[in-house]
């Protein structure tokens, strides 16, 4: 990202939101330069403005990030979903962790069913793709002679699966619950591979 770009959001970040006023004289630039790059930002979603009426005098528009934005920092997520399942494993062992993944696995089924729809096997897979599509991820899918394959090119899960393999389970049984059939894992990328490839039946699809 451009340096004063970068400059503003930090800014932004920093002290919530700015007036473009406050901006210019934070970075050392003009005004007409700093709308230029704040325009460039509203662009990419990274900055909504709103107006703040004064009492007097022409209204004061302000900057702030948007969720966007505030996603480019760094988050240590997995960091403390790591730690969590250290405990809990610690707590109440290996066999009562994995069951407590398979409920977590029906809970995030459940949200993605109703927004994936579709009647025949292959409607439900084309869904599901273009959920994990909008949530963005980069997926796609085929269809095979026993069934399909879903494909994904990035992981959620994999800072905490390289250390808690295990929460590979959670994606397979959200898959198999939305598709209602049996699913596979065929490549995965905590074993090196380039990405995570399903397999889904078509033989016991449940409709």
């Amino acid at each position: 990202m451009q340096t004063t770009r970068k400059e503003i959001l930090d800014i932004l970040k920093k002290d919530g939101e700015a007036t473009v006023d406050q901006l210019a004289q934070q970075v050392a630039l003009t005004s007409t330069c700093v709308r230029q790059h704040l325009g460039v930002l509203e662009k990419e979603q990274l900055v909504a403005c709103r107006e703040v009426r004064r009492k007097l005098g022409r209204p004061n528009f302000v900057y702030a990030l948007t969720q966007s934005a505030d996603d480019l920092f760094p988050k240590s997520y997995h960091l403390l979903t790591t730690w969590l399942l250290d405990e809990i494993k610690s707590k109440v062992g290996q066999q009562k962790t994995i069951a407590m993944l398979e409920g977590m696995a029906q809970r995030w089924a459940d949200s993605v069913s109703s927004q994936v729809g579709g009647n025949t096997l292959e409607e439900k897979v084309e869904g599901l793709v273009g959920f994990l599509k909008r949530e963005g991820h980069l997926a796609e899918w085929e269809k095979v002679e026993d069934g399909f394959y879903i494909h994904e090119y990035d992981c959620r899960f994999q800072r905490v699966a390289q250390v808690h393999p295990e929460v590979c389970s959670l994606e397979i049984r959200m898959l198999a619950q939305v598709l209602g059939t049996s699913v596979e894992s065929l490549e995965c990328m905590i074993n090196g591979q380039g990405r995570c490839s399903y397999g889904v039946s078509s033989g016991n699809h449940t409709g």
